[in-house]
């Protein structure tokens, strides 16, 4: 039914849900160990603390079991709200002021960043990969003018959360037209 590798627990239906439930419940050891024992729980020991010994375990290998349901997600990102709210006068502030006050960033932009990263580094050649299929985006029109990606694939489907797939909803659906580029606008 499942399999682990690397420390990573693989389902036969390749969903993450216990690779997550793992995650969490492990940073949540590490949390609990350093509320008991640390006294003075300043911004930036805590920070530095998680930093060292809490996130490793939430991101562990995270490019290969990304989680993609929404339950899993918000396990992974109670961990970090749980964190935040351990600072000395952060826990009655909302979790997006607590991030904003520590510099942190949510762990779903945290993987999305790093999926970004590491398409720049396979495009360029940085990174040892043999690419077997190449595919490439192309706008589609149908449906009353709607777009839809069409992925012209020779090899396995993309599956849910693998790295190509999460690189195509980063894109949020909008293709580029070859006649005019599309302008990014900054929020």
């Amino acid at each position: 039914n499942q399999e682990r590798d690397l420390g990573v627990l693989i389902c036969n239906n390749l969903k993450s849900s216990e690779q997550c439930i793992i995650a969490a419940k492990k940073s949540n050891q590490v949390l609990g160990m350093i509320r008991r024992n640390i006294k003075f729980k300043s911004k930036e020991i805590i920070i530095s603390l998680y930093k060292a010994l809490v996130r490793p375990r939430l991101e562990y290998c995270i490019q290969a079991w990304s989680p993609n349901l929404i339950k899993d997600v918000e396990l992974l990102e109670k961990v970090q709200r749980r964190a935040t709210k351990m600072i000395m006068g952060y826990s009655k502030l909302n979790y997006e002021r607590r991030l904003k006050l520590t510099g942190l960033t949510t762990l779903i932009k945290r993987r999305e960043k790093g999926d970004l990263i590491e398409t720049y580094r396979i495009l360029h050649g940085f990174e040892r990969v043999v690419v077997v299929v190449s595919w490439c985006l192309t706008a589609h029109r149908h449906n009353n003018g709607h777009v839809e990606p069409v992925i012209p694939w020779s090899g396995p489907i993309l599956k849910i959360g693998h790295l190509g797939q999460r690189l195509i909803t980063l894109q949020g659906g909008d293709m580029m037209n070859d006649d005019e580029p599309k302008k990014q606008t900054q929020k």
